[in-house]
């Protein structure tokens, strides 16, 4: 529709609403003119109802569904929702709202309503002849540079003492094994499928890769693939994880996890368990932590950690305590700028390392 003849028509629907707000009986002809417009415009005529108009069950479910249409997902969640109360058997504000939820990545309770609406009304017409995609891939792509102070993760220790014959007598620890602080840089790619028959459950993979900028003589480059099978409940999340990391001074290593985590309004936690492999000594790690989110994408992330004694590393078992945040600068519809910040404090308990 041409811009001229579009406002023209927006303007008269604005006139008609206007002119019938105390009649009823015009909201049929309001929606057909409705009908004529962009799902944008729509939404916009709508926005500017008289107050007489706002009050009908009609209105909030068009309102809705042009939010919907018009990618405003939480405009269209309150308005639907308003209609259901208004009149709670109203089936396609009862399928619009179990789409909206899907949209705004509440998959469960996505779900819920669908299941409820089709066992009470049937599959509507337009469901019945149409098959969506059976899986949805949703990605991510970051980058970062950064500093660390302990770039390798090496042990804290920077010496061992062995008894030899009764004799002790000490050995410095190679720098390889040593922690080592550098610049980096890195990329990561993390994609999530999920079937649309079975919301609860989803499937995550993806890779990370890090190099060095400063020290590239001594310090590792790194890599890691990593996937991850969940079931979400609730504010509850129940998840498997495999990974695989390659490192170039200690080889290839691996771990498979069991994690639980949930979200109380602002507040998560989560606690696991995970099985390390290594060439020198298979090992558990125990992780407990908690994060706090701030506005739209900041967080603040509390971690302590435990792992089990390893016979053949100069420390043998290390525990970590680390506290970050993560805080958005720029906000952009398919990017993001971060800021971030991580301390971490790592002691061994063998005695003889110092």
């Amino acid at each position: 529709m041409p811009p001229k003849q579009r406002i023209k028509t927006l303007a008269a629907i604005l006139l008609t609403m206007a002119s019938t707000a105390s009649h009823a009986d015009n909201w049929q002809e309001m929606q057909a003119q409705l009908a004529t417009l962009s799902p944008q415009d729509a939404l916009q005529a709508l926005l500017q109802a008289p107050p007489a108009i706002r009050q009908q069950t009609e209105y909030h479910y068009w309102l809705g569904t042009y939010a919907l249409q018009a990618g405003d997902t939480q405009l269209a969640i309150t308005h639907l929702e308003q209609a259901l109360l208004l009149q709670p058997d109203h089936a396609g504000a009862w399928y619009d709202y179990g789409m909206a939820l899907c949209r705004d990545g509440q998959r469960t309770s996505c779900q819920n309503i669908l299941e409820a609406a089709k066992a009470r009304y049937g599959l509507p017409p337009a469901l019945q002849q149409q098959t969506g995609p059976a899986i949805t891939i949703n990605g991510e792509l970051r980058s970062h540079v950064g500093r660390s102070s302990n770039y390798n993760a090496g042990s804290q220790a920077d010496r061992m003492d062995i008894l030899l014959s009764g004799q002790s007598i000490s050995l410095p620890l190679s720098g390889d094994s040593r922690a080592q602080a550098a610049s980096y840089h890195d990329i990561a790619l993390d994609l999530q499928l999920f079937s649309h028959r079975l919301p609860s459950i989803s499937l995550n993979t993806g890779f990370y890769a890090r190099r060095p900028i400063s020290g590239q003589q001594t310090l590792a480059e790194y890599g890691n693939w990593h996937g991850e099978l969940s079931h979400e409940s609730g504010n509850q999340r129940l998840a498997l994880n495999l990974a695989v990391f390659k490192d170039s001074l200690l080889g290839r290593q691996s771990k498979i996890g069991l994690w639980w985590q949930g979200r109380q309004a602002a507040l998560g936690w989560q606690t696991g368990i995970e099985q390390n492999r290594t060439q020198q000594q298979p090992y558990l790690t125990l992780n407990a932590g908690s994060s706090l989110i701030l506005g739209r994408a900041g967080q603040i992330r509390l971690t302590a950690e435990q792992d089990q004694r390893q016979t053949t590393r100069p420390g043998q078992s290390q525990r970590r305590l680390a506290i970050g945040y993560n805080l958005p600068l720029l906000l952009l519809q398919t990017a993001r700028l971060d800021a971030g910040y991580r301390w971490q404090q790592a002691r061994d308990s063998a005695p003889s390392a110092r």
